[in-house]
C-alpha cells in the first residue's frame, strides 16, 4: 500500500473502534456504551452514572501552587440530539429537501444451556449485545419559511426518534432558505431503571443527509465572516461553507470544479484532506537555480562566494519576488470582488515593503565587510552543522528559508533600524524547515556581535531565547 492507502485504512480502523460497528449484525460482549465512544444519542435527561464518573482535576503548576478542585462528570447531562444547518434555494416560495436518517439500538441477549439466544436474563457473564440497524424511510420536507411541526419517526421504521426543524429565509424573491434539521432521541431515562433498560434506549451510529429534490439546489450558507475582517473575506473568498454541525460536525462533496453540492450530512469524525505545500516556491523561483554560475541557494557557495558574485547572487531572490508581486497585482482586477481591491492593493504593498527590506539587507552586505563576513560564517556553520549529521552533504536553502533570513538580517545587524519595531513571523508546514531558517539567523547574530566589537568577548552572553511547544 501507498501512503494513502494506510492513511485510509488507519481512518477506517479508527473509526470502527470509536463509532461502529464492525459488522451490521455484530454482537457485543460488552455494553455498546463501553465499546463505543462517539455518534451516540442518549435519552433524554440521561446524566453521567456515578460508577462512570472521571473526575477532572487540573494538576498543580510547575511552581507546586495547589491544583483546582476536581470537576465531577456525575449529573453532567448527556446530550439527546444532534443536527445540521445548511442553506436550499428553491422557486415559487418553496424548496424541496429530503431527509434521511441512520440509527441503530442494541438489545441484550443470554444463551440458555443449548447456546440459543434467549432475552431471559442468564449468568452475568454470558450477557450479550446485538445490534439492531433501524431501517428508516427517507422523509420528504416542503421548506417554506416557517418551522415545520415535529416529526414523528416512530412509522418510518424509527421509532423513539423525533425530527426537528428550523427554517429562517435568507431571500424570499429567491426562495433562499436557512434550515437546521435536529435529530432527537426521545426516549426518557426513568428514574431507578436498570442499566439494561437504560442502554436499550441508546441510538448509536446516528446520522443525518440531506439532498435536495426537483429543481431545489443546496447552496453554500451566507458568510458569518465580519464585514469589517476585509482580511479573511480577501483571502477565502472562493471557499464557500455549506453547512455546519451542531454536536457533532458536517460534511460534503463539492461535485467536479462547480461550487454546487449533492449532499450534506453529519459526521462524527470529521477529516479535510490538506494540500501539501512545496517548498520550491512558485515558479518564478525556478532563477534561483541559475545557470550562470551563481548558487544561492547553496550554502556552501554562499559561504565561499566573493562580494561580487555573492551580491548578485542575492539579488536574484528579490528579483524573482518582484516578479511574483508584479503578477499577483495583475489579478486582482479579475479575481477580486470590487470591495476587496483595496485590501488586496495592501496585501501588494506589504510585500513590496519585505521586498524592500531584502534589497536593502544585501546592500548591508555588500558595503558592510562585517555583516557580509557574519553571513558567511553562518553559512559556514550551517554547512558544518549539516555535515555532521549527513557527511558531505552540501545545505541547499529553500527559498522561503534564505528570504526570511534576509528580512531579517538589517534589523539584527543595525540597532537603529525601524524594523527592530517588528515581529517577524515565519509560518511554515510542520517539517518544511522552520528551525534551519531560525538556526541560520542566530548564527549571523552571533558571530556579528562578536566580529562587531574590538573585544570579541563583549559581543558574548544571551543572544537569543528559544522555546519550542
Amino acid at each position: 500500500m501507498n501512503q494513502i492507502d494506510e492513511r485510509r485504512v488507519l481512518a477506517d480502523r479508527l473509526r470502527v473502534d470509536l463509532l461502529g460497528p464492525m459488522i451490521d449484525d455484530e454482537e457485543l460482549g460488552c455494553r455498546p456504551t463501553d465499546r463505543y465512544l462517539t455518534g451516540i444519542l442518549f435519552p433524554c435527561d440521561s446524566e453521567t452514572p456515578p460508577e462512570e464518573d472521571e473526575a477532572l482535576a487540573a494538576s498543580g503548576g510547575d511552581e507546586g501552587e495547589g491544583g483546582e478542585e476536581s470537576v465531577p462528570l456525575e449529573r453532567t447531562q448527556r446530550h439527546s440530539s444532534a443536527g445540521i444547518s445548511f442553506a436550499v434555494r428553491g422557486s415559487g416560495g418553496s424548496a424541496i429537501i429530503e431527509v434521511e436518517v441512520q440509527a441503530a439500538l442494541y438489545r441484550a441477549f443470554w444463551r440458555d444451556d443449548k447456546g440459543q439466544r434467549t432475552d431471559v436474563e442468564g449468568p452475568a457473564n454470558a450477557a450479550k449485545w446485538a445490534r439492531i440497524p433501524l431501517h428508516i424511510s427517507p422523509v420528504p420536507l416542503a421548506i417554506r419559511g416557517e418551522d415545520p411541526q415535529p416529526i414523528d419517526l416512530a412509522n418510518a421504521g424509527g421509532p423513539g426518534l423525533t425530527l426537528r426543524i428550523h427554517v429562517a429565509t435568507i431571500c424570499r424573491e429567491r426562495s433562499e432558505f436557512a434550515v437546521t434539521v435536529v435529530l432527537i432521541n426521545s426516549l426518557r431515562s426513568e428514574k431507578n431503571e436498570s442499566r439494561r433498560a437504560n442502554q436499550e434506549k441508546h441510538f448509536f451510529q446516528t446520522g443525518l443527509s440531506i439532498r435536495a429534490k426537483g429543481s431545489s439546489r443546496l447552496i453554500a450558507r451566507p458568510s458569518r465572516r465580519s464585514a469589517e475582517d476585509e482580511d479573511l473575506r480577501l483571502i477565502y473568498r472562493d471557499v464557500h461553507e455549506f453547512a455546519v454541525g451542531h454536536f457533532c460536525a458536517a460534511r460534503w462533496t463539492v461535485l467536479g470544479e462547480s461550487s454546487t453540492i449533492d449532499a450534506v450530512a453529519t459526521t462524527w469524525l470529521p477529516e479535510s484532506v490538506v494540500e501539501a505545500t512545496s517548498t520550491a516556491g512558485d515558479p518564478v523561483l525556478a532563477v534561483l537555480g541559475s545557470t550562470t554560475g551563481l548558487e544561492p541557494l547553496s550554502a556552501t557557495w554562499l559561504a565561499d562566494a566573493g562580494e561580487t558574485e555573492l551580491v548578485q547572487a542575492l539579488r536574484l531572490l528579490p528579483d524573482a519576488y518582484g516578479t511574483w508581486l508584479t503578477q499577483q497585482k495583475s489579478r486582482i482586477p479579475g479575481e477580486v470582488p470590487g470591495d476587496l481591491h483595496d485590501q488586496a492593493a495592501r496585501h501588494i504593498a506589504d510585500g513590496e515593503a519585505a521586498r524592500e527590506r531584502i534589497v536593502r539587507a544585501i546592500e548591508l552586505l555588500r558595503r558592510d565587510a562585517v555583516a557580509r563576513r557574519a553571513f558567511q560564517l553562518a553559512n559556514r556553520a550551517m554547512v558544518l552543522q549539516r555535515q555532521w549529521t549527513k557527511g558531505d552533504a552540501d545545505l541547499a536553502w529553500r527559498p522561503f528559508q534564505l528570504a526570511f533570513q534576509l528580512l531579517t538580517l538589517e534589523s539584527l545587524a543595525v540597532r537603529g533600524s525601524p524594523d527592530r519595531l517588528l515581529m517577524d513571523l515565519l509560518w511554515f508546514p510542520t517539517g518544511g524547515g522552520k528551525t534551519e531558517a531560525y538556526l541560520g539567523i542566530i548564527a549571523f547574530l552571533l558571530f556579528h556581535r562578536r566580529l562587531s566589537e574590538e573585544q570579541p568577548s563583549r559581543g558574548a552572553g544571551t543572544a537569543v531565547l528559544m522555546r519550542y511547544t
